[in-house]
């Protein structure tokens, strides 16, 4: 009687070696992902002068699950094509998005602000509903909004909303310290007026903030940035300026930037068309020989220095 020999059962080496493959690839996008989260705080504190806060872990967790999705995706053969590049802004808004952490960041900061806070005005040069919208939903709310060629602004049910027949009349009975004259395609992000008062009161010096801004259309989504130097002798978009010096922006000397997009304007750029109104013009200029560009209030450690458009002017140029 032949012996019974028992039967052996094994993994196949093809599926053991699938396994760790997937595990070894994993921990190699969780290497890579690491110089990433930190070029991204890296990246914040550079353009806002704000480290990291815990409130940002979530949404870079849920960017590494996406990238680990897509490296396990990469493996299968349906996924084994290239993936289609992603719009260079596109991922920069993935990370600069508002968040309901942001607006508590913001909202702490004002309350923690020692310093008195202005009053803004703002001025649109007739009835825009967006625009008007994304004033209510400011974090910031020591503001005014004067809608001018208006007869009733009941339908908005604000008392902070009123109108005027022309924009002078509007910056002559305007309250705050700052003007902001809006076209009516033009759109505040949330933060845009928080932020504003803010690096007003840190430097009560400045007579003029300007921004940086994106464009909008009709669906609503962000397109065409527009990330704007320190030093500008002339800005092509929504200026906070000095009640005082209203219309008259050549007056301004001491010209600030604030590196965030704060602004969504309605239509991309195209040729300028004169505004009809002689009061009336966003894209306001300064003495750029005599105006000086105040800098940022950056830590002490960051190396960061700015200077005065006069005296890059006195530097030789350079052609490349």
């Amino acid at each position: 009687m032949e012996t019974a020999h028992p039967i052996k059962l094994s993994l196949p080496a093809d599926g053991r070696r699938s396994s760790w493959r997937r595990f070894t690839l994993d921990i190699a996008g969780f290497v890579r992902f690491l110089p990433f989260a930190r070029e991204a705080a890296l990246d914040r504190l550079h353009r806002t002068g704000f480290k990291s806060f815990v409130r940002d872990l979530p949404l870079l967790a849920r960017l590494g699950f996406s990238y680990y999705r897509g490296m396990r995706g990469g493996l299968s053969a349906e996924m084994s094509h290239a993936r289609a590049p992603i719009d260079p802004f596109e991922a920069w808004l993935a990370v600069n998005q508002w968040t309901p952490g942001a607006r508590r960041d913001l909202l702490h900061r004002l309350a923690d602000c020692a310093c008195k806070l202005p009053r803004i005005s703002l001025i649109i040069p007739q009835a825009a509903d967006a625009a008007i919208k994304s004033a209510l939903e400011q974090v910031y709310e020591n503001w005014e909004l004067c809608v001018v060629g208006v007869e009733s602004v009941r339908a908005w049910a604000d008392p902070r909303i009123t109108a005027a027949p022309s924009v002078a009349r509007a910056a002559e009975t305007a309250t705050g310290e700052f003007l902001l004259l809006l076209e009516p395609t033009d759109q505040l992000s949330p933060d845009a007026l928080g932020e504003f008062a803010l690096h007003i009161a840190g430097q009560p010096e400045i007579d003029a903030v300007y921004s940086d801004n994106d464009h909008i259309d009709e669906t609503g989504r962000r397109h065409s940035p527009e990330f704007k130097p320190d030093s500008m002798p002339r800005v092509d978009g929504p200026l906070l300026i000095r009640r005082d010096l209203f219309p008259d922006a050549s007056q301004a000397r001491n010209v600030a930037h604030i590196p965030q997009i704060l602004f969504h304007r309605g239509r991309p750029a195209a040729p300028k068309v004169e505004p009809k109104e002689k009061y009336f013009s966003p894209h306001l200029s300064w003495d750029r020989d005599a105006a000086r560009i105040v800098p940022r209030r950056f830590p002490a450690d960051s190396g960061l220095r700015f200077q005065s458009c006069a005296e890059f002017d006195r530097r030789p140029v350079v052609s490349i």
